[in-house]
């Protein structure tokens, strides 16, 4: 600030933007070669005062004309928004652009997308877009009633059908009541069964609830599944939120935030003991001591990790330990989530992987009931989705009395968005 004059002091030009106008001004386009050094500091002073550089791209910015450096990208409004269109900027703002080699057509600031510095190859870049297609897979809960049978069916014509993964989900009742009407299999043996009878789909649980069983059990148990099904195994964990079950089976149902502590001991001691010769931890809820879990499991370095849930303490325990995250709403049927609602989950869990200093992005799920015989709105609700970044959606099941050939209609329904998925070994 210029305080004998009440005024803010123009700021300087950068050194390079002075350099080529001086040469502009005072060399090819300015005075002869015998009165260019007399001229020179006349235009660095008329440089220093008509080039106002951080107040006039202040005043850009706050127009709504963005100025981004050629090469960044256009910046791209967030979907379901339509762009706004920039109020035309004064001649002063378009001269100074002019000069820095910037463009004033873009959209507001808060929206530049920067494109991440490229570490890799070239020929990376291509996998890691690839990567982006939505993957697709089924998702079956045997707490409906299924049979081993009716099952391994689904998981059969999912896999030739194209389908990147199926999925059971880990309960020991449907409903808020256990009937002994109705059977429910027990969710890893449905997997390792399934390891078996199919040969090239993923499998996994959404999500195992950490109390159900001993974390280090767990481990081996799918260490060992891993294994059976050539390492194929997804491994799905969260919180648990079923107090029924809990009370039916003899479980503490503690409150949420002492849950997410039993989630992260458990994660603790699954992670060590698939990658450490022998584990000891000492946790708040469990502990190991000197514990070994051989085989390891065949995927290297580990079975991809999902977390699965809806708060913030769970989503930094995902970006700590996990590999995805399964974005839900504690067991309930997320058919009515919108895209928009998508977008602003995935946003929230980039913004906390960025203060855990993450340093690669998790990959996200979601689930929920669909209408094959609607297959429109269905289609357009997956491209929003995928548009949003999501990375996997998983299609609830559908009726029990017809469950193969529902799988097989869902995938002529989805074959469009099929097409463009990655392979399931490629993404894992």
């Amino acid at each position: 600030m210029d305080v004998s004059r009440g005024r803010r002091a123009p700021a300087r030009a950068p050194p390079a933007v002075q350099r080529r106008l001086l040469a502009e001004r005072g060399g090819r386009r300015g005075p002869v070669p015998g009165r260019r050094r007399a001229h020179e500091p006349r235009a660095g002073r008329a440089l220093s005062r008509a080039v106002r550089l951080p107040f006039e791209l202040r005043r850009a910015r706050r127009s709504a004309p963005l100025v981004v450096p050629r090469g960044c990208g256009a910046a791209r409004p967030a979907p379901g928004h339509a762009a706004p269109h920039p109020p035309a900027a004064d001649t002063a703002t378009r001269r100074v652009a002019r000069e820095h080699d910037a463009d004033l057509s873009r959209g507001p600031r808060d929206q530049l997308q920067r494109p991440p510095r490229s570490r890799g190859r070239r020929g990376d870049r291509g996998r890691r877009l690839a990567s982006r297609a939505l993957r697709i897979g089924i998702i079956l809960s045997p707490a409906a009633g299924f049979s081993y049978d009716e099952i391994r069916e689904s998981a059969l014509a999912a896999e030739r059908s194209g389908f990147a993964s199926f999925w059971v989900s880990d309960h020991f009742f449907g409903g808020q009541t256990a009937s002994p009407d109705r059977d429910c299999l027990e969710a890893w043996t449905v997997v390792a069964a399934l390891a078996r009878d199919t040969s090239t789909i993923r499998l996994g649980t959404l999500v195992t609830a950490a109390q159900y069983r001993n974390p280090a059990l767990l481990a081996k148990i799918a260490a060992g599944v891993d294994h059976m099904s050539g390492g194929r195994v997804e491994f799905g964990v969260g919180a648990g939120w079923k107090e029924a079950e809990y009370r039916a089976y003899g479980y503490d149902f503690l409150p949420p935030g002492e849950r997410v502590a039993q989630l992260k001991d458990a994660l603790e001691i699954v992670t060590r003991l698939w990658s450490e010769e022998r584990a000891t931890y000492h946790g708040r809820h469990y502990r190991i001591e000197d514990a070994v879990c051989s085989p390891k499991p065949l995927q290297r370095p580990r079975p991809p990790i999902w977390v699965g849930g809806d708060k913030e303490r769970v989503m930094r325990l995902a970006a700590r330990y996990a590999d995805g995250f399964d974005i839900g709403r504690h067991g309930a049927d997320s058919a009515d989530l919108t895209p928009g609602e998508m977008t602003a989950a995935i946003g929230e869990l980039r913004a906390i992987e960025g203060r855990a200093k993450r340093r690669t992005p998790l990959r996200t799920s979601h689930w929920g009931t669909v209408k094959p015989e609607q297959p429109e709105p269905l289609l357009e609700r997956l491209r929003g989705f995928e548009r949003a970044g999501l990375d996997q959606f998983l299609c609830g099941m559908i009726p029990r009395e017809r469950s193969p050939e529902a799988v097989q209609d869902l995938a002529s329904v989805l074959r469009p968005l099929m097409k463009s998925s990655p392979s399931p070994a490629a993404s894992a």
